[in-house]
């Protein structure tokens, strides 16, 4: 039974030394590994640096972009304003040219009808003094100076026409420069 025992004992001591011996391998193994875990981690962790480096360079270079980009923006809202607020002036000032220009042309519409009535009065009047054979002296004055009183009346239409003709045509030459103007 001691030799059995004895026998049983050595074998298990080999068994333990077995172990141990593996043991010892796989601490030193699983050492080795965590060091080439380590080295791995440290290699991804220097590629992600590097990504992480290029993200930030390229999200500096998109934020200058950015910046840019708001500034023109900002310029051209402020063109856009000052063509706006010079839009609707330049609008304003052709209604108010168009406005004049209907109003002349009113004038030289009612300027054109009192010099035809004037014409009409002044060619009677030439008529009258034609079939009268010998008028009396007194009716002979009296005429005279109507017809006096009526070519000054017709002289005063035709300058009346002649400014409203002047007026209707500066009108028209402002109102193609605010025309040209606005297109330009």
């Amino acid at each position: 039974m001691i030799d059995k025992l004895k026998l049983k004992n050595s074998a298990l001591k080999i068994q333990i030394q077995k172990l141990d011996k593996q043991l010892g391998e796989k601490a030193e193994m699983g050492e080795v590994l965590h060091a080439i875990d380590f080295d791995q981690l440290n290699i991804e962790n220097q590629q992600y640096t590097e990504k992480i480096s290029e993200r930030n360079k390229e999200l500096g270079k998109l934020k200058q972009t950015a910046g840019k980009t708001v500034q023109v923006l900002n310029s051209l809202k402020g063109k856009l304003t000052a063509l706006t607020s010079q839009s609707s002036a330049l609008e304003q000032q052709t209604a108010e040219k168009e406005h004049a220009l209907a109003a002349i042309k009113d004038e030289i519409r009612r300027v054109q009808e009192e010099r035809l009535v004037a014409e009409r009065a002044n060619r009677s009047s030439k008529r009258k003094q034609t079939e009268v054979k010998m008028p009396q002296v007194m009716d002979y004055v009296h005429r005279r100076v109507e017809e006096d009183e009526v070519r000054k009346q017709v002289q005063s239409w035709e300058r009346k026409l002649e400014l409203a003709k002047r007026g209707a045509s500066q009108a028209r030459r402002q109102l193609s420069n605010a025309a040209e103007t606005q297109m330009r």
